[in-house]
């Protein structure tokens, strides 16, 4: 089966981390293996970019939607400069 293929290897991308944990399989956090090297299973995937993320560490729920900090810090980062502009015009 595709699923335990999948499992076995984490790099294989036929099968996104959305997709697996749907399926019901654990899937391992990217940021926790890309970064850290060490493999955190989880069954949280982002939102906007469907991988694998740790709740808590990696990933939090935002307005009903799970986020990794990846996402998160870039649309942060957008609110904060949208934030600044509308103070200095004022």
């Amino acid at each position: 089966m595709i699923v335990e293929v999948v499992r076995l290897s984490c790099h294989i991308t036929s099968m996104r981390d959305k997709d697996l944990i749907e399926a019901g399989e654990w899937a391992p956090c990217r940021i926790c293996e890309d970064t850290f090297k060490r493999k955190r299973e989880t069954r949280r995937y982002c939102a906007s970019c469907l991988n694998a993320a740790c709740e808590g560490e990696h990933g939090n729920f935002a307005h009903n939607r799970f986020t990794c900090v990846i996402c998160g810090v870039s649309k942060d980062y957008k609110t904060r400069q949208i934030a600044a502009s509308d103070v200095q015009t004022t």
